[in-house]
């Protein structure tokens, strides 16, 4: 019934797939920081190995509309370019506290 769309990205890229994400209907999101490392990632400087600053961006949203969105979230974010990150999604067997998208159902 519901899906947890998740994108990994560069730090500032957040509110352009926000924009999208609004564009396309979701309600809500959860952005948080994280540091990540990937073959993308420049040689270690003086021996130390730099991280980049990522954003993470944790959606739920009706399973009719994930493979939509997800689409969205590609574009405005670019991920279909080498380093810019990652969009994956995974179904959930049970939500509680979206009162109200299940009213816009009733």
């Amino acid at each position: 019934m519901y899906r947890l769309i998740a994108a990994i990205i560069k730090r500032g890229k957040a509110d352009d797939l926000i924009d999208a994400a609004k564009q396309a209907g979701v309600t809500g999101a959860t952005i948080f920081f994280a540091r990540g490392t990937s073959i993308h990632e420049p040689n270690p400087f003086l021996g130390i190995r730099l991280t980049s600053e990522r954003e993470v961006v944790f959606m739920v949203v009706k399973q009719e509309n994930a493979e939509d969105l997800l689409e969205r979230l590609v574009q405005a974010g670019e991920l279909d370019q080498p380093g810019n990150g990652i969009a994956f999604m995974f179904p959930l067997e049970s939500v509680r506290g979206i009162v109200h998208l299940e009213r816009k159902r009733e």
